[in-house]
């Protein structure tokens, strides 16, 4: 896989941010429409149009800051109006655009939850498929699908990272984050489009699809494990027929956990495994290198959790990738002395495939400006600029998909 990687309320509203910390997360999943619209906008990528949105707010909101700082109870909304879309490429947008709107730190922070959410989705998206953030307290927010509750998901600031694309810095659109902040009117095309995209019957129980089977009680069996360096111990012995040469690899717990799973070589130790802050035993580290026929074969017995699936890498390390390989792009542009004499201006977004060496495969326009010579010269600087360092790949990977926000 390529990485690549948009209330019926029985209570005064004066009181319901008050309730926010007392209600229970149940009771505030049925919040609903007495919400007011904030707006309405679509989102596109490469020319076709993907999601159309609804942010609804308790009290409207124009700008960017008192939306994101406000402590209210909002909820985003995202329908699938393509055919389809690919579980790598919702992903991808997520946590790309994620990343260059949020700090470093709270990306570390929030990384698991991001990553947790895109577990869930555990299929590709059709068209009428209705998605829903619903901030339920500052660090709490609902995960909904069709309707039924996915999960929830937790972290100081969940639903601002989620609603950061839109709205901040750096957003997908700039036409999508004026319609989600002007109060869009009802008869507006992204408000009609919204209205009549509807869920199908046979996608109703979707989430239940989703679901991770009950968790099995692991089997403790202390189990001792010999290597030629030494001697390691696990408390979880791996069924036989999952023996495999990638066994001899031992555990450390003495580097602090990251947000994601990922091997860490040291040329003077044996090779150790990091963990998330995991609440269950710990399992072999081979158990997430397993071929993936093996792998499959076993995920469910741990609901589809992670750790049965291939390391990723950090979201910190892709966040840092782009920031660096963005500042050397910036440094190549060249600005063209017609557009400065005529005042155009404007923003794209290019998605530029990078391959194993930091070359340039290819470079696509996300969202582009109207003017042909700023086009012309973004993509010029992105080609001066190469070739970048070599990118954060996941195993197996060929080639990483660089989002660059130009403004």
């Amino acid at each position: 896989m390529n990485k690549t990687l948009c209330i019926p309320l029985s209570i005064p509203i004066i009181t319901a941010a008050l309730l926010v910390a007392v209600i229970s997360p149940h009771a505030h999943s049925e919040l609903n429409g007495e919400l007011e619209v904030n707006g309405y906008g679509i989102y596109e990528e490469f020319g076709a149009a993907l999601y159309a949105l609804k942010l609804n707010t308790l009290s409207q909101s124009d700008t960017a800051a008192e939306l994101l700082e406000n402590n209210q109870v909002k909820i985003l909304s995202l329908k699938v109006i393509a055919n389809s879309l690919g579980q790598r490429q919702w992903c991808r947008f997520w946590t790309q655009n994620i990343a260059i709107n949020i700090s470093s730190a709270d990306l570390e922070r929030l990384a698991d939850s991001l990553l947790d959410m895109c577990d869930q989705t555990a299929t590709d998206l059709a068209h009428g498929d209705h998605i829903e953030f619903r901030r339920l307290t500052y660090r709490t927010t609902e995960f909904r699908v069709n309707g039924a509750e996915v999960s929830l998901l937790e972290g100081e600031g969940i639903f601002e990272a989620f609603l950061s694309p839109f709205v901040d810095r750096s957003p997908v659109s700039s036409e999508l984050k004026l319609g989600l902040l002007s109060n869009s009117s009802e008869e507006s095309i992204a408000a009609s489009v919204y209205s009549t995209t509807l869920i199908s019957d046979s996608r109703l129980n979707l989430a239940q699809i989703w679901a991770p089977e009950p968790e099995l009680e692991p089997v403790i069996q202390p189990a001792e494990v010999l290597l030629d360096s030494g001697q390691i111990f696990s408390d979880v012995a791996l069924p036989r027929s999952l023996e495999h040469p990638l066994a001899k690899i031992s555990q450390s717990s003495n580097a602090p956990p990251t947000q994601a799973w990922s091997p860490n070589l040291d040329n003077n130790q044996p090779m150790r495994y990091e963990t998330a802050s995991l609440v269950r035993p710990e399992f072999l580290a081979s158990y997430a290198f397993m071929p993936s026929s093996v792998s499959e074969a076993h995920r469910s017995k741990d609901g589809g959790s992670r750790i049965f699936k291939t390391p990723r890498v950090s979201l910190v390390e892709i966040q840092e990738y782009q920031n660096i390989s963005l500042q050397k792009v910036y440094e190549n542009i060249i600005y063209p002395s017609m557009s400065l004499r005529r005042n155009h201006q404007g923003s794209l977004r290019l998605m530029v495939q990078i391959d194993k060496e930091g070359g340039i495969q290819k470079i696509d326009s996300l969202e582009f400006t109207d003017y042909d010579r700023l086009n012309e010269a973004a993509e010029e600087a992105v080609a001066m600029a190469a070739p970048f360092a070599p990118p954060p790949l996941e195993f197996g990977e060929e080639f990483f998909d660089l989002l660059l926000p130009i403004t």
